[in-house]
């Protein structure tokens, strides 16, 4: 399991105050998206429409505009996704890291339990 980091202020950012309710839902949603598929911030323009079941391409200009995704020749990228959120390479090395440890332990436990 992944988890994405939102400031405690970031309702209240002077960017994210001026967004209509719809546009907020999409950029939560994209944030969510992002940590769990482990994109880096990065969402790909084929999977903006399904993020938010009321999803308006006014949202995407209002994210845009804004300065909270950057446009790419795929889709868009989430502005300062990886300042907050931990990027896929720390998370897969993290899980590789508990999965070795994990398995050290094991060994340790079977190996002494005679």
């Amino acid at each position: 399991m992944t988890f994405a980091l939102f400031d405690d202020n970031f309702a209240a950012h002077p960017k994210v105050v001026p967004l209509s309710d719809g546009a907020f839902r999409l950029h939560a949603s994209a944030i969510l998206y992002s940590a769990r598929h482990l994109t880096d911030g990065v969402v790909h323009k084929t999977l903006v429409r399904t993020l938010i079941p009321t999803y308006r391409a006014s949202y995407v200009q209002e994210l845009t505009k804004a300065g909270m995704w950057v446009k790419t020749s795929d889709g868009f990228r989430i502005h300062d996704y990886l300042e907050w959120n931990k990027s896929r390479e720390t998370i897969l090395a993290e899980r590789e890291r508990k999965r070795e440890a994990g398995k050290r332990g094991a060994q340790r436990r079977w190996k002494n339990d005679d």
